[in-house]
């Protein structure tokens, strides 16, 4: 006997309840039912044990599940004069040149259940077409500020600054900010006017 979770807990509530460690009404409070359904249950249980807590349809096949001819058309079709079709075309043919009332849904499940999967082509990815360049220097300056252990892990973290022209891509001021960079001279220490 297999139980899912919600008719494991209908049973430990019910145990207790036999045990006399719950009353009806905790016991039909924490299983969301009245007390008259509970007292079924119980009934149930001391009548039949555990096993009448399954729910009765398990196992039994849907009642709207499609006839095995129908899902072997569908299974046959997919393979022979509709291949190559993804689901939602095939979907389509089916219902209207065929004259099958089936969904996409059902037409995915029952190709995946035999085993036959949707061809799939990948598009290509979308070509990102940069921003064309300002037409003169001083027109779009880009900054740009990056935080970084440059000195290791041992010193502070520091920033390095940079002020670039778009134009030109010309570096128009540089600058480090942080403990390290305060003694350096050259070109991390200076910066000269942007414009």
């Amino acid at each position: 006997m297999t139980l899912t979770p919600e008719e494991g807990h209908r049973l430990h509530v019910l145990t207790l309840l036999e045990s006399r460690r719950i009353s009806t009404a905790q016991a039909a409070e924490a299983l969301g039912i009245t007390q008259r359904q509970l007292r079924r249950l119980r009934a149930k249980l001391r009548l039949a044990g555990p096993n009448t807590l399954e729910h009765g349809g398990r196992g039994r096949p849907a009642s709207n599940r499609l006839p095995a001819s129908l899902r072997t058309q569908i299974v046959a079709l997919a393979r022979s004069r509709y291949a190559g079709l993804n689901d939602v075309h095939l979907t389509e043919d089916l219902t209207a040149v065929e004259a099958l009332p089936v969904s996409r849904a059902t037409v995915q499940r029952v190709l995946r259940a035999a085993g036959v999967v949707s061809p799939r082509h990948r598009r290509p990815p979308r070509h990102r077409s940069r921003r064309p360049r300002r037409p003169q220097a001083g027109l779009l300056l880009q900054l740009d500020g990056s935080p970084f252990a440059w000195f290791g892990a041992a010193q502070p973290v520091c920033s390095l600054l940079a002020a670039i022209d778009d134009a030109t891509g010309a570096v128009l001021a540089q600058k480090g900010t942080g403990h390290p960079f305060a003694p350096l001279p050259g070109a991390l220490g200076q910066s000269r006017p942007a414009l």
